[in-house]
Formats: structure tokens, C-alpha cells, sequence
């Protein structure tokens, strides 16, 4: 159904929680892009880690997925102060628009409660209104459920999730990180709606 997908990061590292889908996009001949708007310098530094750290771990990242270089769209707005730079934001997104031509677009969910996360959510529907958007999901960032769009996954891309996790050596110990609590979700994911593994969507706009 799907030809061009655009999976659009505040923050590199959030593509691990849709690597799995990245992965079957990729492996049914889609052409995956990955963009990303703050490889977040300062909080690499406070915690004693060269300030590029996170921009090498995403395009580590990336290539576990399988998306070349040529498809990673970086930018280095300054973490957790997007709400400032909003404008400048959108217009990153229009430009990416133009460049790309999506018709399936990954954003933040409508509730995920992160300042950044909510900025890039509200100018991504802006942005991409004329596309499907879907609404990824961040648990610890979010108080309520909105998911309602499944997609199956098997073991093989749900270990591309965990490769993509291993790549962030910056982000082990932060909470949320822990393969476990990432196997556990994905597997209760899959019980929801029969199958072994699955991640889920917020569909924000659905073009068929």
C-alpha cells in the first residue's frame, strides 16, 4: 500500500520504538527515511559523553534497520527547547515534504506529554496533512491510550528493535531503555491481537 515512508524523531534514539515496523517496510520494498531534529548535545555532555555521541549512535541505528545514509535527514535543534523554534521546524518538515513526497508519515501520538515530542507532532500534522500519519508510541511519555493500529511483527524484527536499542551505549541507563521492558510490551502488543509480536499506532489521518 505504502511506497515512501518518513519516520520523523524529535530526538535520535526515538526511531528504536518503530524499528520492528521500519524493518517490515523495509523488507516489503518500501523506501524507509528516517529524520531526526535534535541529536540533544547538551544533555550528551552533561552526562560526560562526547556532545555528537547521539548522532553517531542514530546512524548506527539506522544502518541495523537498513536505511542508508542518503535517507537520514539530521537536524540539531536544541533539546527540549522546540516550542521556541517552531516555525523554523515546520519549515524543515515542508522542505522534507518536497524533497520526499511521503505518503506514510511516523510522528509522536497527539498524547505524548514530552515538550519536543508535542511540538514535533503539531507541526507534523500541519506539515503533512495531505498524507497517512500515524502516531507512534513512547510509553513513558504518555498518560493514556489512543493506539488503535497494529502491526504485526515477527522475531527477526523485533531483533532489529533490540540491535537498534544495543547501538545507543549514551542511553543504557536511562529509563525506558531496557530490553526486557521493550520485549514485554512488544509481546503484549501481539497478544492483543493474536499474534507473537506487534508495535501500535495513534492513526492521526488515514488516506486509502
Amino acid at each position: 500500500m505504502f511506497k515512501k515512508i518518513l519516520f520523523i524523531a524529535a530526538h535520535t534514539d526515538d526511531e528504536c520504538c518503530c524499528a520492528g515496523t521500519l524493518s517490515r517496510f523495509l523488507e516489503d520494498g518500501c523506501d524507509v527515511h528516517l529524520s531526526a531534529f535534535s541529536y540533544c548535545e547538551q544533555d550528551s555532555k552533561e552526562l560526560g559523553f562526547p556532545t555528537n555521541i547521539l548522532r553517531s549512535e542514530f546512524e548506527c541505528s539506522a544502518d541495523v534497520i537498513g536505511i542508508e545514509n542518503s535517507n537520514l535527514h539530521i537536524s540539531n535543534y536544541p533539546v527540549r527547547n522546540f516550542p521556541e523554534h517552531r516555525q523554523k521546524i515546520l519549515d524543515d518538515m515542508v522542505l522534507i515534504r518536497k524533497k520526499i513526497n511521503p505518503d506514510l508519515v511516523l510522528i509522536p501520538s497527539s498524547i505524548d506529554t514530552h515538550q519536543d515530542h508535542k511540538v514535533i507532532y503539531e507541526e507534523g500534522i500541519r506539515a503533512f496533512q495531505y498524507c497517512t500519519v500515524l502516531g507512534y508510541e513512547t510509553p513513558k511519555n504518555l498518560l493514556s491510550k489512543k493506539h488503535s493500529c497494529y502491526i504485526k511483527l515477527k522475531q527477526k524484527h523485533f531483533e532489529v528493535k533490540t540491535k537498534c536499542r544495543s547501538c545507543y551505549k549514551s542511553q543504557q541507563k536511562r529509563i525506558g531503555m531496557s530490553n526486557q521492558t521493550k520485549l514485554t510490551l512488544s509481546k503484549f502488543r501481539g497478544e492483543q491481537i493474536g499474534c507473537e509480536y506487534a508495535e501500535v499506532y495513534e492513526v492521526l489521518c488515514l488516506q486509502i
